[in-house]
């Protein structure tokens, strides 16, 4: 707490701030925003499993409409709620959204968060669409959740007839973007079905995605260059030359 303050009291003016440290508490981070920081565009708060949902909507507020890049990888506390306080605050500013290492979060979080961040370029997510259970404050509203106003890629390849559960719907992954450059989805093996249509996207990592059926991929991404599928060349080969 003393070192958060004496960063709040005597570093102002900072564009851009690390900290990494699995001791980084809720009261920390009250501490480090108990001061005016200036123009901070670039945060990163890493490796902060007790991190709450409250922090993250506090630095939203704290920052909104100047950060440009935020860093909450390893934060395994960030859940929907986070990604909700990120869209609403950052939304005039945020470029770069890296939260790896969140299990958490839920495909649908991710979808709104992309939704709500118009000016988004990068995201990151490797490690945090996984197959491990998701706390039971979660998932009891995931069950209850209409069904996505977007078409998931497996709904529109279905046959006539067919049917499409609740888990399923949980397991696809559908963003569009105007601005979105890179996607990392490292390792999300929770994933199904991915449909992408985001004109300006130029890097796709599937490596890791364990569970992604190369009949529910549906991309539609004129400038993608580069496909990272090292460990799925049935998906890499499904894609087509991009890849």
């Amino acid at each position: 707490l003393r070192l958060m303050r004496q960063v709040a009291e005597g570093c102002r003016g900072l564009e851009e701030l690390h900290v990494a440290s699995d001791a980084l508490t809720d009261m920390a981070v009250e501490a480090l925003l108990s001061a005016d920081l200036g123009p901070v565009q670039r945060l990163s708060l890493v490796h902060a499993p007790a991190l709450s949902v409250a922090s993250v909507a506090r630095v939203a507020e704290a920052f909104a409409g100047q950060l440009e890049h935020l860093d909450l990888s390893g934060c395994a506390g960030l859940g929907d709620g986070g990604l909700l306080a990120i869209g609403r605050g950052l939304a005039r500013s945020l470029q770069r959204l890296l939260v790896a290492g969140c299990p958490a979060l839920t495909l649908p979080g991710v979808q709104r968060v992309v939704r709500a961040l118009p000016k988004l370029q990068v995201l990151d997510c490797g490690y945090s669409l996984t197959q491990g259970p998701q706390p039971e404050s979660q998932a009891q509203p995931q069950r209850k959740r209409r069904r996505s106003t977007y078409a998931s890629a497996a709904a529109r390849k279905r046959a006539p007839g067919d049917t499409e559960s609740e888990d399923e719907l949980e397991r696809s992954l559908c963003l569009s973007s105007p601005r979105l450059r890179v996607v990392s989805l490292w390792g999300c093996n929770r994933v199904q079905s991915l449909s992408l249509t985001c004109p300006r996207l130029v890097e796709l990592n599937l490596n890791g995605c364990a569970g992604l059926r190369p009949d529910c991929v549906d991309l539609s991404c004129p400038r993608l260059a580069t496909l990272s599928a090292a460990d799925r060349p049935e998906l890499a080969a499904a894609l087509g030359p991009s890849a």
